[in-house]
């Protein structure tokens, strides 16, 4: 409807230009184009920040900035937006971006704590939306880089017990039973 709509306005500017350009002084003409473009063509939004954390991971590691974005629209306002989590050190430079994260998570949802075991703090992103969508995301020592751990993620209402070094998952089935992982 948008396109077929612009289309018309765009056929109409074409059509009746002619008459109103010379009725017009050389201001208003500008004016006129200006105002014209802004209704024909769609506007460009911008990627933006939505918050940001600082963390250090390890006592022998630099910290990092974690700041959660909100990718722009591609067409028009109202539609639903993908997000990015970035880790930035404390100079600026972007080291990594996290790809397909709620932008409508909550600064208290990124969760760090060390659920490999490693003595590196790991990202949990604690989605609390009906989706339900946990992400756990490990750091790589070898590769510099962090990843996402589906594995864990697909766990369902995992315990991770420091002490044995092992995580614990318990559900039930149609049956009600009890199964361990």
């Amino acid at each position: 409807k948008k396109k077929k709509k612009n289309k018309e306005i765009v056929k109409y500017v074409k059509k009746h230009y002619l008459r109103i350009e010379c009725c017009m002084s050389k201001v208003v003409r500008i004016l006129f184009i200006s105002l014209m473009s802004c209704i024909v063509f769609r506007p460009v939004f911008a990627d933006e920040m939505v918050w940001e954390v600082k963390k250090q991971l390890h006592p022998h590691m630099v910290a990092f900035h974690f700041q959660l974005w909100r990718k722009a629209p591609l067409q028009e306002k109202g539609l639903d937006t993908d997000g990015f989590l970035k880790v930035v050190t404390t100079e600026g430079t972007t080291v990594q971006q996290l790809s397909h994260i709620s932008p409508h998570l909550k600064k208290d949802a990124l969760i760090f704590f060390d659920y490999n075991f490693d003595g590196i703090l790991e990202i949990l992103l604690k989605d609390e939306s009906v989706a339900k969508r946990d992400q756990y995301w490990y750091y790589n020592n070898q590769r510099a880089e962090f990843v996402e751990h589906k594995a864990v993620a697909a766990l369902k209402n995992p315990i991770f017990d420091a002490q044995k070094k092992q995580v614990l998952s318990q559900w039930q089935d149609r049956e009600t039973k009890t199964n361990d992982y």
